[in-house]
């Protein structure tokens, strides 16, 4: 069974940056990264790039998308395989605190880390879950183990959402690169603008009776938690 999880039912995490005493703007890094990961029982190829510098020719920032998992997927009664994501603009860059990406403080940019980059892009799943939203989760951890790597895509048409596990590589590296003069410098937290595939538009909520769908409230950020997810540990995350 392929981790494909309905109704946005994925880890949504609503998180201001800004580490209190900060010097300043930290310098955006950018990172690239290939190879494949295992993704239940089947190889999953990658081939991934992101920065906070512009990309020109309508793609929004730098960055590139290429995913096929070679087991496939299935949306609304329609199976593919292998199961294709193209990019078609990169949105956000974020510089994550700690693996999970649960603040998004700068406070170091080298040698090792995770940084979140999202973006739209376009499926071979037939409409409407062909237009679709995406994260990915990338994280280098040169060099005291293998690096890791997560994509999250969500239909921007439907109720299709497919996941994988915060994955080690089977195959290849990622790499984060030292800022340059064209990369500008780090800003923000992803929001529902910027990474909707990471932070969904949900309904405000002050309880769980507020939230119909999930049945669940973040009563940290006053907003419901996505269907298929819980409020636990202050975020919300996939039930045990």
């Amino acid at each position: 069974m392929h981790r494909v999880i309905g109704a946005l039912g994925v880890v949504a995490l609503v998180l201001v940056g800004g580490a209190a005493g900060a010097q300043g703007p930290l310098p955006c890094d950018f990172v690239t990264g290939g190879g494949y990961i295992i993704n239940n029982n089947a190889k999953a190829n990658f081939g991934v790039g992101g920065s906070c510098k512009a990309g020109g020719d309508g793609h929004g920032l730098w960055g590139h998308l290429e995913y096929v998992d070679h087991g496939g997927a299935s949306s609304g009664g329609s199976s593919v395989v292998p199961f294709k994501v193209h990019w078609a603009t990169i949105t956000g860059y974020f510089f994550c605190s700690d693996v999970s990406c649960t603040s998004f403080d700068p406070v170091q940019s080298q040698p090792s880390g995770t940084r979140l980059i999202c973006g739209t892009a376009t499926t071979n799943l037939p409409s409407p879950d062909n237009a679709v939203n995406w994260v990915v989760k990338a994280t280098d951890n040169d060099p005291s183990g293998n690096d890791l790597f997560m994509i999250v895509v969500t239909s921007q048409g439907s109720t299709f959402t497919y996941s994988t596990g915060d994955d080690p590589l089977a195959g290849g590296n990622i790499e984060i690169h030292k800022p340059n003069n064209s990369t500008g410098f780090f800003g923000g937290a992803p929001t529902s603008d910027n990474c909707p595939a990471f932070v969904p538009s949900v309904n405000s909520c002050m309880g769980d009776v507020d939230c119909p769908l999930s049945g669940s409230c973040n009563t940290n950020t006053g907003m419901c938690c996505p269907p298929g997810t819980v409020f636990k540990f202050g975020v919300c995350a996939l039930p045990d």
